[in-house]
C-alpha cells in the first residue's frame, strides 16, 4: 500500500484504517501486539505529516493517530502539541470532535488531569462535549476510576444513553490488568442487567 497511489477516496482509506486498528487490538497475538501497534501508529503519524493540508485524508490520519495513541504513548507529545498550538500541522482543522479524541488518548495514558478535562468541557459544553468529557474521565488508567465508571454504568441509573455509552467507551480503554478484575463481575451481572433495564440500556451495557 502506497499512500496517495492505491487509494484516493477517503472512504476506502477510512475502511482500511478501521480494519487495521480492529485487527491489531483483537486478532494480533498478545505477545506481538505492542510492536505491531507501535509500527501502525508510527506510520499514521508520518502520513499525517505527509497528507495534503486541509484534506479529508489528513483528518483521517489525525483520527487514526488519536485512536492508536490510546494504547501507545509514543506520539502523545504530538497530540499535546497540536492541542496547545505549539505543533502546527498545516491545514489540519482541529474541531471539537478531534480535540476530544486527543484528550481521550492523553487521558488513557495518564497524561490528562481532571482540571484539564473540565476546562475542555467548559469550552465545549455541548452534548458531544459532555460525551467526550465522560469518555476521557473514564479512560484514566487508575483502579479507582475504573471502579467508579463500572459502578455508574452497570449499577447506576442517572446516565443518559449517550453518556452511558461514553462512560463505557472510556472504561474499556486502558491497560488489560486494570480490566481483568471485572471479567467475572461482567458475566455475573448480565442476567440482572437484561432483566432489570430497558432493552436500549441493557444492550449498551452488555
Amino acid at each position: 500500500y502506497e499512500y496517495g497511489n492505491t487509494f484516493t477516496a477517503v472512504g476506502g482509506l477510512l475502511n482500511i484504517l478501521g480494519n487495521a486498528a480492529t485487527a491489531i487490538e483483537r486478532y494480533v497475538p498478545a505477545a506481538g501486539r505492542a510492536a505491531v501497534r507501535h509500527g501502525f501508529l508510527a506510520l499514521a503519524a508520518d502520513e499525517l505529516q505527509r497528507a495534503a493540508p486541509g484534506s479529508d485524508h489528513q483528518l483521517a490520519w489525525a483520527r487514526t493517530v488519536a485512536a492508536a495513541s490510546r494504547y501507545d504513548g509514543s506520539r502523545l507529545d504530538l497530540l499535546r502539541g497540536i492541542l496547545t498550538g505549539t505543533t502546527v500541522i498545516e491545514g489540519l482543522a482541529v474541531d471539537a470532535e478531534l480535540r476530544w479524541n486527543f484528550w481521550h488518548a492523553l487521558a488513557a495514558n495518564g497524561q490528562a488531569t481532571v482540571a484539564q478535562l473540565d476546562e475542555g468541557l467548559a469550552r465545549d459544553n455541548t452534548a458531544a462535549g459532555r460525551s467526550g468529557h465522560a469518555t476521557a474521565l473514564a479512560a484514566r488508567p487508575e483502579a479507582a476510576v475504573k471502579e467508579a465508571a463500572w459502578t455508574e454504568a452497570v449499577h447506576g441509573t442517572s446516565l443518559s444513553n449517550q453518556l452511558l455509552s461514553a462512560t463505557i467507551a472510556g472504561f474499556n480503554t486502558g491497560p488489560a490488568p486494570l480490566l481483568l478484575g471485572f471479567m467475572d463481575p461482567y458475566f455475573e451481572c448480565l442476567e440482572e442487567v437484561w432483566a432489570g433495564r430497558s432493552i436500549e440500556i441493557a444492550s449498551r451495557i452488555v
